[in-house]
């Protein structure tokens, strides 16, 4: 790329093209004449050659204003000077698309996307459906009292939420209370697909199963609002009347994932989050009980008309 020649030698190449003359001060780098003073010959902007030299008092000012202009010999590139090209960056925009090749490339696109969703403080609706699917318990008496009213027992409920552009997220998108919406790495990841849905990619990344992972440092705390062993232990089991150790309950998860919907330049439209898990309590105290206990619980929540 060609640099611009300063604004005052641009001036000073336009005098000479009308065979004027003009001085500026010396405080200017040198651009037209050696430190001895000798007249220096430099293509102008207008690309011809002008010639220059210094003065005693301090100024530059034209050789000759009366010489005649003579046109720049333009260097061509050789096979010993090859020209200069470009690099092709495979990853920006090529006529509206974007070159998804490797998973990098696919996480990265996906985190900057959602990222900026409480980044710009977009609006958004939200919708989050907790469903219970299936409930066990080995106590015989106790599960087929369980089976009778199961219905009001497993959870079965849809929570909306709408937030406003211009308004915080954090709290509301998950995973909550963090800056960010996802922060995963490909090291933390069991997958991730790439698809079209007309000009927009659609961008799904599968989370490795995990039994009780850490609120704060696992890889779902980078991404999800998951239950965990503390949320069992203080609201499951005490809204269940059980009685459990810390040490008897778990939480298995499976095929979790978070799915964007994203425009070629970068926009997210759409996203979509998918926990879905097994709680087990074992020698859990259900009232004058004592019983295993499994429910199987799944969770999606919806992001949707976006405003940015």
């Amino acid at each position: 790329m060609k640099k611009r020649m300063p604004f005052l030698i641009a001036v000073l190449s336009l005098c000479l093209a009308f065979g004027g003359c003009i001085s500026i001060n010396s405080d200017i780098p040198a651009v037209a004449t050696d430190p001895q003073g000798n007249v220096v010959t430099k293509a102008d902007g207008n690309g011809y050659i002008v010639n220059y030299y210094n003065v005693n008092n301090g100024t530059s000012a034209l050789a000759d204003p009366n010489a005649q202009s003579q046109p720049v010999q333009q260097t061509q590139p050789s096979a010993e000077m090859p020209a200069t090209v470009a690099p092709e960056n495979t990853t920006e925009q090529q006529g509206g698309a974007v070159s998804l090749t490797t998973d990098e490339e696919k996480l990265n696109f996906f985190n900057m996307a959602v990222n900026k969703v409480k980044a710009q403080n977009a609006g958004f609706k939200k919708s989050k459906k907790t469903v219970g699917t299936e409930m066990t318990l080995t106590n015989n008496l106790v599960n087929a009292i369980a089976n009778m009213i199961k219905d009001s027992l497993l959870p079965n409920d849809t929570t909306e939420t709408v937030v406003n552009k211009g308004e915080s997220s954090i709290d509301v998108m998950s995973p909550p209370g963090q800056t960010f919406v996802s922060a995963l790495t490909t090291s933390d990841i069991q997958s991730i697909t790439c698809e079209n849905d007309g000009a927009n990619y659609v961008i799904t990344v599968y989370i490795p199963d995990a039994t009780n992972p850490d609120a704060t440092g696992s890889v779902y705390a980078k991404i999800f609002e998951f239950i965990t062993v503390d949320d069992i232990m203080n609201t499951y089991a005490p809204n269940m009347n059980a009685t459990v150790e810390r040490g008897n309950v778990f939480f298995d998860f499976t095929g979790c994932y978070a799915k964007a919907t994203i425009a070629p330049d970068g926009t997210l439209v759409g996203y979509e989050t998918f926990v879905n898990g097994t709680m087990r309590l074992t020698n859990g105290k259900i009232r004058a009980f004592t019983t295993d206990l499994s429910i199987v619980l799944s969770s999606t929540t919806t992001y949707t008309a976006f405003q940015w």
